[in-house]
């Protein structure tokens, strides 16, 4: 019986297996250096404002939904939900161009944080949660427009759709990619329950993803789908 079911689970276990060992070495050292890089740039230009701050207006959403700290773990778990993707590439120009997306729309932000700076609406008191306080303490007010939580999580889940798009699982791969959209939606509402930032702030962020994935995840350049393809047609022929 357990031979069974070790023979059932090899077609599952076998494809996801190969594509996490694909280029593992650049997996594991964007793993490290893309979030150290990108987290540095973040940290030191929201502690370095050479403009006045300015304000966003409130729209209904915002007052409609209550302060609630323990919604971080939510706002935190797009550090999880950010490998995935790469996990998922099968070639080296996939991971390039996930890396050039990365760095492209922070790039963005981050001129847009020392131009325009824009302090979230975080309340008097912080609610004395201690995951909540933690955030915060790293993690100051500033850099709330565009939101780049926003932009990495839709990114994410573009590039996931994007790596994956050559798997003969098409099933799957539609309930995957729909539960991680709806990751992504409780992540969005993670930032305002936290009042980490503005309903306002949200829409520039998805932009931002939306603009990246454009230009960097084309997917006539997924070398991986392209060989697909090509053997399909010769075994066609």
């Amino acid at each position: 019986m357990r031979g069974f079911q070790l023979k059932a689970d090899l077609p599952i276990a076998l494809p996801l297996l190969t594509r996490l060992r694909s280029h593992l070495g650049l997996k594991v050292l964007l793993f490290f250096t893309l979030p150290a890089v990108t987290t540095a740039a973040y940290l030191i230009v929201q502690r370095a404002v050479f403009f006045p701050a300015h304000d966003v207006p409130l729209v209904w959403l915002d007052r409609s939904i209550p302060f609630q700290p323990r919604w971080a773990w939510v706002y935190l778990s797009l550090y999880l939900l950010n490998p995935i993707g790469p996990l998922l590439a099968r070639s080296r120009a996939d991971l390039l161009s996930y890396t050039r997306g990365i760095l492209s729309f922070f790039a963005a932000g981050l001129v847009c944080f020392v131009l325009f700076p824009v302090a979230g609406p975080r309340p008097a008191t912080a609610g004395g949660y201690w995951l909540y306080e933690g955030l915060i303490h790293i993690d100051r007010a500033y850099n709330a427009l565009p939101s780049l939580h926003a932009a990495c999580a839709a990114f994410a889940v573009f590039f996931a759709a994007h790596a994956s798009a050559d798997t003969t699982r098409r099933v799957l791969r539609k309930l995957l990619l729909r539960l991680a959209w709806l990751w992504v939606g409780l992540i969005l509402y993670s930032t305002i329950a936290t009042r980490q930032h503005f309903f306002l702030d949200l829409p520039p962020g998805l932009l931002l993803a939306w603009l990246a994935q454009r230009l960097f995840l084309r997917r006539e350049e997924n070398p991986a789908a392209a060989e697909q393809a090509g053997v399909l047609s010769g075994a066609a022929t």
